[in-house]
């Protein structure tokens, strides 16, 4: 008798499976999709490239290079490299994808979409954002979370690479009694005067300093060794951060446009 109640609940799990199974298959075949149609090289693309050691206009940008007091050799190589810093402001490639959906019973196409490499790495870099702020809006709201957002200025002169001041960051918060849960960054290029720099949120432990002055371990000026801004997220992180995802338009050719953290 038991084996019996035991094999149709086993027989009612399975079908139970199948039917969910189905569903999603169903679903997912009505869901429009797109479908590769061409690539081609964009013709701007070599125009686009921008030296900017070639470039007068960054003259500005050279002459913080005289100027800076730092003398150490990690410094003094990425001065010495600076004129192989390429910035890209076209798009490489030119794609066309076709939108299919199923019409009556038959998958065909419905449109055709004209995108770039720019366009995709801006759908990348908002999808990473959208799973940053799934988890810690909600976290932030509950007030369990504080929301750093931190500007690298001179991303191409400073002392280290981004990943080398998480790391930094992550040691001294640890050293203080907090915990960077997790962080996300993009680097911009500003349009005009190519100034390069990190946008950077970071995730941490509920910080309570009302009223008191921001503490300097929470910065990180000196060995980021570029003058770096900070400040408490407010109220929505992802309307805080998305212009600065999906605005950005240039390239540093050898640089990541974005990096998230490996969300639990």
């Amino acid at each position: 008798m038991q084996d019996t109640i035991k094999r149709v609940k086993e027989e009612n799990i399975r079908a139970n499976i199948a039917h969910i199974k189905h569903n999603i298959k169903v679903k997912n075949a009505e869901k429009p999709f797109y479908q590769f149609v061409s690539r081609r090289k964009n013709p701007l693309y070599e125009s686009g490239l921008i030296d900017l050691t070639m470039d007068k206009k960054h003259s500005p940008f050279e002459s913080c290079l005289i100027h800076h007091n730092s003398s150490s050799k990690k410094t003094q190589k990425r001065q010495r490299n600076l004129h192989k810093v390429t910035i890209q402001t076209e798009p490489k490639n030119l794609t066309r994808l076709a939108l299919m959906a199923n019409v009556e019973g038959v998958i065909c196409p419905i449109d055709v979409i004209n995108t770039n490499d720019f366009k995709a790495s801006n759908n990348r870099k908002i999808k990473a954002l959208d799973r940053f702020c799934s988890i810690y809006q909600k976290l932030y709201r509950l007030r369990q979370v504080s929301l750093m957002f931190i500007t690298l200025t001179d991303a191409f002169k400073a002392l280290m690479t981004i990943s080398q001041y998480i790391d930094y960051l992550k040691k001294t918060y640890a050293k203080n009694g907090f915990k960077i849960r997790d962080y996300i960054w993009t680097l911009e290029i500003s349009e005009g005067n190519f100034h390069p720099h990190y946008h950077l949120c970071v995730a941490i432990d509920r910080l309570y300093i009302q009223g008191q002055k921001l503490p300097d371990w929470l910065k990180g000026n000196e060995i980021w060794g570029m003058r770096t801004e900070i400040e408490f997220v407010k109220k929505n992180v992802r309307h805080y951060m998305a212009k600065y995802f999906a605005k950005n338009q240039y390239r540093a050719i050898g640089y990541q446009s974005f990096g998230i953290s490996k969300l639990k």
